[in-house]
């Protein structure tokens, strides 16, 4: 006779192999997160340093052509003056964040005489207000000043810096390691 008190070995998994299952999963999602993240940090960064080229050989053209470098109407290398300065002179749409402009505001669509066009990359952004600039791969205004000969010091070039913050989230505060995280022209 048959002991029916016995159990038939199950085929089920243990509650020791589902855990392990589990946290063998976790890894390889986190490792296969942080490759995700390591990529796009990376494709940013190649972005803004594209960007950053296209930009300059705009500001030669545009020297060329006006004899000077534009210069922002706050031109103190903070706020987002520099960024919408460039994209008035690199796109040949208004000039009224620039100094000396005839105060021609932009409209959202480039002119005829545009020096690089980064309209189509994506590097253009809007403030939702009518405010038009360039921006960086990390979606933040590119920064930008010209040099002053009243303030020497205040660019690190004789001719202008341009700069992107990458990402230095806290530009503001102090980095304790001391290693600039921005990309620039320097």
């Amino acid at each position: 006779m048959k002991n029916t008190q016995t159990r038939d070995k199950s085929s089920a998994f243990t509650l020791i192999e589902l855990l392990t299952v589990i946290t063998i999963l976790s890894i390889l999602m986190g490792m296969a997160m942080a490759i995700i993240s390591f990529a796009q940090g990376k494709a940013a960064e190649d972005k803004t340093r594209g960007a950053m080229s296209a930009i300059k050989a705009g500001l030669e053209r545009y020297k060329v052509r006006n004899g000077e470098y534009p210069e922002p109407m706050e031109n103190n290398g903070s706020g987002t003056s520099g960024a919408i300065a460039l994209y008035q002179a690199l796109l040949d749409d208004g000039d009224d964040e620039i100094f000396g402009g005839p105060n021609e505001p932009s409209d959202g669509d480039p002119g005829e005489e545009m020096l690089v066009d980064l309209l189509g990359k994506g590097l253009v952004g809007d403030d939702g207000d009518g405010v038009y600039y360039l921006k960086d791969g990390y979606d933040r205004p590119f920064m930008y000043q010209v040099y002053d000969d009243d303030n020497p010091d205040a660019t690190n070039q004789n001719t202008y810096d341009l700069w992107s913050y990458g990402t230095d989230k806290e530009r503001n505060k102090t980095n304790k390691s001391n290693e600039p995280k921005w990309i620039k022209n320097w």
